[in-house]
């Protein structure tokens, strides 16, 4: 049912760009849940694809917002890789970053940068602390 439900929002995804932020934002998070943590691969997929549509329709403040989110509901599942079956998840979600990012490089920029930096921190209190 929720493999229907996301391949048939393609044809909405223009309208709930439209919608106010409220709406917006409850239909981008329900997007990165599904995205983030959802067990069959075709609704992973599809929310990806809606959340990339989203990106590229909305109003140019969303496209930051999908991108943070997305990487961070990422960063949150790649936190448990234990077997191939969830690398070969994570690979999967890795390449379609990989083209969510290339939607808007001058903000992909800003993120990887600060994404980036926050990760040399993070090592560098590691190595700091041992």
């Amino acid at each position: 049912m929720l493999r229907f439900v996301l391949q048939n929002c393609k044809h909405y995804g223009k309208y709930f760009a439209c919608f106010p932020e409220m709406v917006t934002k409850k239909y981008l998070k329900a997007l990165l849940r599904h995205f983030g943590s959802s067990e069959d691969e075709i609704v992973r997929i599809a929310a990806f694809l809606r959340i990339r549509q989203l990106a590229v329709e909305a109003p140019s403040g969303y496209v930051e917002k999908c991108m943070k989110g997305a990487y961070l509901a990422f960063v949150r599942e790649a936190k448990y890789a234990k077997s191939e079956l969830t690398a070969e998840r994570i690979a999967i979600q890795a390449k379609c970053l990989v083209e969510l990012f290339g939607v808007d490089l001058v903000v992909a920029y800003q993120l990887g940068f600060v994404y980036i930096r926050q990760l040399a921190l993070h090592l560098r209190s590691a190595l700091l602390s041992k």
